[in-house]
């Protein structure tokens, strides 16, 4: 442990005042934050879906007939690119611009417009909405571990794709 942080709970604990967090933040040593790199669990992804939940199972209902465990995984290994590739760089300037408000004008973080638009455009809001409604008619548990995979790389996105649902 370095002797700052050392240094730092001694004196917390020595002292028993609520205080002691300023001396902590004081003690520490200035640390360059590095971006982490979003990369999808989709082996782990696959297996709940397909060896836990049977999702499979589903394609018993008419329904869901076209929800084969092909089609399943391909959409979990392309949703994981898209997201991997398009969303997951936009965290950054989401936490660091945000959204502004000015003049009954909400502006976006740089990117965020043309992401939504590639991730409407390429059917990823309508997995599970009804194929007489422009969707794609699989089930939600598919469409909803599409949005838990987004929402892992950038909770802001999520936030609008959920306005649209």
């Amino acid at each position: 442990m370095d002797a700052p942080i050392r240094q730092a709970l001694q004196a917390c604990s020595a002292s028993g005042k609520s205080r002691w967090m300023l001396d902590f933040a004081a003690n520490l040593p200035l640390v360059r934050f590095i971006m982490a790199v979003f990369k999808a669990p989709v082996r782990d992804i696959q297996f709940v879906l397909n060896d836990v939940l049977n999702i499979n199972e589903l394609t018993e209902i008419d329904r869901f007939a076209e929800a084969t465990p092909d089609i399943v995984n391909g959409v979990i290994e392309e949703a994981a690119k898209m997201i991997e590739e398009e969303i997951a760089p936009l965290n950054h300037s989401g936490d660091e611009i945000g959204c502004k408000y000015a003049d009954g004008e909400v502006e976006v973080p740089p990117g965020y417009v043309e992401a939504y638009k590639l991730f409407v455009e390429s059917g990823w809001v309508g997995l599970a909405n009804d194929p007489d409604f422009g969707g794609q008619g699989l089930p939600f548990t598919l469409s909803k571990t599409v949005g838990e995979m987004v929402c892992a790389t950038n909770v802001a996105f999520e936030l609008y794709i959920g306005l649209t649902q």
